[in-house]
């Protein structure tokens, strides 16, 4: 039996140490602790931060139309490296955190009122809390989608370098099942938000129905699995716990059964995983 584990909100770790981080170039740019108020700027940045006319927009320009000419490969925070396509955990509120993707690395002296503090851009991924229901076209609670989700957006910003909490990482949803654990920090995607029109792409109706409730697969819930149509089921929608159907040897969904076939039960995740080996060794 392969059992699924219902899946926890990812958890908010401090970032470690890049233990290939000490292969330092030219091209890295190293942000200190803002809270020091330590700044170790260029001449470059120095001139662009006397500059009256500089300020940042998303193309990268100042107000007086220079593009900042530096690019560097990689940025260096709190002793933590982040590669440009890294993603990365954002400070947005006390209560509030954001995921994106790390894509460009501007430095100093872009943002005219903030010379000193230095600035990213962002590719942000929204998380369910972030997007109207409207928006998944679905009739009914959209409950199939857990903490641990985001969708890639088109939507960019300059932040501060500061807002970073740590690293994190972005899997595809068939990535995310496969996991042996789920590590602190762990999302998946596997749908696109289009901000203009508001819908997500592809459509939740084209994840994949199962179960007789008609909805997509959600990693936090356990299901069993008909061996002859291969579709799942949340146990308690066809008349059972799930300590009866961890106990099945085989399963035959209703439709299959009409038809005469054969099946045999599958579970999945973590979760159920450990009260089976629980039941074996008692």
């Amino acid at each position: 039996m392969a059992p699924r584990q219902s899946r926890r909100k990812p958890e908010i770790v401090s970032p470690s140490v890049d233990s290939n981080s000490g292969d330092e170039d030219n091209q890295d740019f190293k942000q200190d602790d803002f809270s020091e108020r330590k700044r170790k700027k260029t001449s470059a940045t120095t001139s662009s931060a006397k500059d009256d006319g500089a300020s940042t927009s998303n193309n990268g320009k100042t107000a007086a139309g220079q593009m900042n000419k530096r690019e560097y490969k990689r940025l260096k925070y709190l002793d933590v490296y982040y590669n440009i396509g890294d993603f990365m955990m954002i400070y947005e509120s006390k209560s509030k955190t954001s995921v994106a993707k790390l894509v460009k690395v501007i430095g100093y002296g872009a943002d005219r009122k903030y010379p000193e503090r230095a600035l990213i851009t962002v590719q942000w991924y929204y998380m369910k809390c972030d997007i109207p229901d409207k928006a998944f076209g679905w009739d009914g609670p959209v409950d199939f989608v857990s903490d641990a989700e985001v969708f890639e957006t088109d939507h960019r910003d300059d932040i501060f370098v500061e807002s970073i909490i740590g690293q994190c990482r972005v899997y595809t949803f068939e990535e995310y099942e496969s996991l042996g654990q789920i590590p602190p920090n762990t999302y998946y995607s596997r749908a696109r938000y289009e901000l203009r029109k508001n819908i997500i792409n592809p459509s939740p109706k084209a994840w994949g129905l199962h179960c007789t409730c008609k909805k997509p697969l959600k990693p936090d819930d356990f299901y069993i699995q008909c061996d002859q149509c291969q579709t799942w089921y949340h146990p308690e929608h066809i008349g059972m716990t799930h300590q009866e159907a961890q106990k099945l040897e085989d399963f035959l969904c209703e439709p299959c059964g009409k038809k005469g076939a054969g099946s045999k039960l599958e579970k999945s995740g973590k979760g159920a995983k450990e009260e089976v080996e629980a039941e074996d060794n008692e």
